[in-house]
């Protein structure tokens, strides 16, 4: 299995998002909000 990195941005927050909300009339299900912003995770992905 291959690591294959997905940042989702929404709102301004890197979150994790249940996907098929996003398609949902209504608010969308987050599973995880993070503290750290996209260049935290982009870094580490480069590295």
């Amino acid at each position: 299995m291959q690591f294959r990195p997905c940042i989702d941005i929404h709102d301004g927050h890197v979150k994790q998002i249940v996907g098929s909300t996003l398609s949902d009339k209504g608010k969308v299900q987050e599973n995880f909000i993070s503290e750290q912003g996209a260049e935290y995770y982009a870094g580490l992905y480069k590295d």
